[in-house]
């Protein structure tokens, strides 16, 4: 990709997610040694060019790997919750989850959007309106007939319509996207190397015969080295936290944009 075609999009959900994945596992996989000579890549613009490109190639490795990751929490979540609630401890744990969802968030996809906006015991609100409004426009623009709204392929498919409808435009809904897609990454390569400075550091898995530099920052630096895996969670939990506000306005914006956005070409 041409540099001058770099988006915000580009900057923000690749290629920092990448130069940060980059910086992280370095000492991971650099063999532990005094001597050890970084290579000179020459002038500021031949690192800076280095350094984009190096950041987006790992940062869209990093992108398709947290987003299935976070596919994988989010489905264990549910089905976690699925069987604790059928035992005797489902009334603890919903008091529980009631107290803990504005703490860590909200988090609704588009679909959970739509479904609680028609839900017949939701009061009606901006969204309830807006949700009716957008489904009842797409069905009567492109002539469909759908017989149960509410029916979860049929707002799959709403949602797709919506993703296209939106692609490009700079709507509030591009920026959450921005936002969601960035959190998920990082709260991802939080963890992720949380967990595995923690292994190297006891040396339970080597790739080199020698140790690596993060057991020779151990050593040295056990404390720091500590404090370091420490941040790393505390920081997930606030990317994790930050990457459920985002996403769950997102969902919110995609209705009231694509509605927006129909409204706009109605009137032209």
């Amino acid at each position: 990709m041409p540099l001058q075609k770099f988006q915000i999009y580009d900057v923000i959900v690749d290629i920092i997610p990448g130069i940060v994945f980059s910086a992280l596992l370095i000492p991971l996989i650099i063999p532990s040694s005094r001597e050890t000579n970084i290579p000179a890549v020459g002038g500021g613009v031949a690192i800076a060019i280095v350094l984009l490109a190096v950041g987006y190639v790992l940062g869209r490795v990093v992108h398709s790997f947290s987003s299935l990751f976070d596919s994988i929490v989010r489905a264990t979540i549910r089905f976690l919750e699925a069987r604790l609630m059928r035992g005797r401890l489902a009334g603890p744990i919903s008091q529980a989850r009631n107290k803990l969802i504005p703490i860590f968030g909200y988090h609704y996809t588009v679909e959970d959007h739509i479904q609680e906006a028609m839900s017949p015991i939701t009061p009606f609100t901006l969204k309830t309106g807006s949700s009716y409004r957008l489904i009842e426009k797409i069905n009567k623009k492109y002539e469909i007939d759908v017989d149960s709204l509410d029916h979860g392929e049929y707002l799959e498919e709403y949602e797709h319509f919506s993703h296209s409808l939106l692609y490009n435009k700079q709507v509030l809904y591009r920026r959450y996207e921005i936002l969601a897609t960035f959190f998920r990454s990082m709260y991802v390569l939080c963890f992720i190397f949380a967990i595995a400075y923690t292994i190297s550091a006891y040396q339970v898995v080597g790739l080199f015969e020698r140790p690596l530099l993060w057991n020779h920052v151990v050593k040295d630096y056990g404390t720091q080295a500590g404090i370091l895996v420490g941040s790393l969670l505390l920081l997930s939990f606030i990317f994790a936290h930050q990457k459920r506000k985002f996403s769950n306005r997102r969902g919110r914006a995609l209705i009231y944009d694509s509605l927006i956005e129909l409204e706009k070409s109605d009137e032209q």
